[in-house]
């Protein structure tokens, strides 16, 4: 089934957080760090695992990146000193339990940014085709010049992974996992408050700073506006060492959502709108909440038939999405350990 048989007539606001692309050097590099050093680099330390957003902070990369990467393991563990088994090890047990990859049909993105950078470098065109899908994203490569079209910021990808890696500390601490998995979308704000008044002043404060991850999920719309705006007030309570902590926290996150790669121009397409749900919303998603999600948004197939059948029928059309099991979804999958006989 093509991509074009659904055809919108609804507009919808895209939902944060911003999703971070990586590209075969940036996570190279990132492989011989942990060689040398014997500890993570900020980004593969920031990022959630399993099918989660418990961090705030998810990777994801092109099937095309995961066959380079590990093309090159051998040499990465040439330069760090190191034996490919270790190099492996640190691949299988560290980075692939935390990026997603993506088999995705460059088709299914149309935008002009995409083909500048085919047209620089072929190899290149379905990481940019990634990034313009889940757009608005971070870009994270070392190889900014076949990625210039796209509009990549003027500054070091180790910056930037550093402040994603200070973001993701909001998402971080005792229960905070648990606590963002129960209180989701507008139940966050309503289930804060009994929390708030539970509490006291000083629980406030602690659900304030593991919130405001959550907020950020919020960031463009309207009820997190509201949040911001409250949790700003819990700070002027608590005090100037917790309002100048929150004041600095939703600075990072405002600094990396500036360096973000802008959305297409042209009309937002039934796979960029769910891809970017399962990316910054619900990491899995059901084929009837797909099909609800996609039926409310204003998405209508050219032919007839039952809606939800017709909606599993495009999911598994589209290698972009992987079905974890029967009729629950995920944007990418976590690839299987690799080993060194199979890599030569």
């Amino acid at each position: 089934m093509s991509s074009t048989e659904l055809e919108r007539v609804a507009s919808r606001q895209t939902l944060m957080p911003i999703p971070v692309v990586v590209d075969a050097c940036v996570l190279l590099r990132n492989i011989g760090y942990t060689l040398r050093k014997g500890w993570n680099g900020a980004l593969v330390e920031s990022a959630s695992s399993s099918y989660t957003l418990s961090s705030g902070v998810v990777l994801f990369a092109t099937k095309q990146v995961l066959e380079e990467v590990e093309e090159h393991l051998p040499r990465i563990a040439r330069d760090a000193q190191a034996s490919v088994d270790a190099a492996f090890q640190a691949w299988n047990e560290v980075f692939l339990p935390r990026l997603r990859v993506v088999d995705l049909e460059e088709g299914l993105v149309s935008d002009p940014r995409v083909g500048a950078v085919r047209t620089l470098d072929l190899d290149d065109a379905p990481t940019a085709a990634l990034a313009v899908a889940l757009a608005p994203c971070i870009l994270l490569t070392d190889n900014r010049k076949h990625f210039m079209p796209l509009g990549l910021p003027d500054q070091p990808v180790d910056e930037i992974a550093v402040d994603i890696h200070k973001i993701s500390e909001l998402m971080t601490g005792t229960n905070s996992a648990v606590l963002l998995t129960e209180l989701t979308g507008l139940g966050i704000i309503e289930s804060s408050k009994k929390i708030v008044s539970a509490l006291g002043k000083e629980g406030a404060a602690l659900v304030a700073l593991l919130l405001i991850g959550a907020a950020y999920l919020y960031w463009r719309s309207e009820p997190g506006s509201r949040f911001r705006k409250g949790v700003a007030s819990i700070a002027r309570d608590v005090g100037p060492p917790m309002l100048e902590a929150v004041a600095e926290r939703i600075s990072l996150s405002e600094k990396v959502a500036a360096l973000a790669i802008q959305p297409a121009n042209d009309r937002q397409s039934a796979f960029r709108d769910v891809a970017q749900r399962l990316a910054t919303g619900q990491t899995t998603m059901t084929t009837a909440a797909i099909a609800r999600h996609l039926n409310e948004s204003g998405y209508r197939f050219t032919k007839d038939g039952n809606y939800q059948t017709l909606v599993r029928a495009w999911l598994v059309a589209n290698p972009g999405f992987f079905e974890l099991q029967r009729g629950h979804w995920s944007l990418g999958y976590h690839a299987l350990p690799r080993s060194t006989e199979a890599a030569a």
